[in-house]
């Protein structure tokens, strides 16, 4: 739960999925304060996460802000993530 003095505040919010061209998952999500700290988060995450045959696992970050309880994402784009050959590659969404 969020408490009320969370609101107006800004994060960072890292996650990372799973899926195919069809369908993704969600499999974590947290947040930071900072984007270098999300990158972080991402790249260590990445690293680790096996995907499925025919599946992909890839990240991404963004920043929001929460209004009351809800975390909004603000209107800049953020970064995704993705492994290739076996490095994190970050790039801007849509590209």
């Amino acid at each position: 739960m969020v408490r009320s003095e969370c609101s107006g505040r800004r994060t960072w919010r890292a996650w990372l999925g799973t899926g195919d061209g069809s369908s993704m998952t969600q499999l974590d999500v947290a947040e930071f304060a900072s984007a270098s700290s999300a990158k972080a988060w991402v790249e260590g995450r990445l690293a680790s996460t096996t995907a499925c045959p025919g599946s992909s696992v890839f990240g991404s970050i963004d920043l929001g802000r929460y209004r009351g309880s809800t975390w909004e994402l603000d209107p800049a784009p953020g970064l995704d993530a993705e492994l290739v050959d076996g490095r994190v590659a970050w790039r801007r969404p849509g590209r």
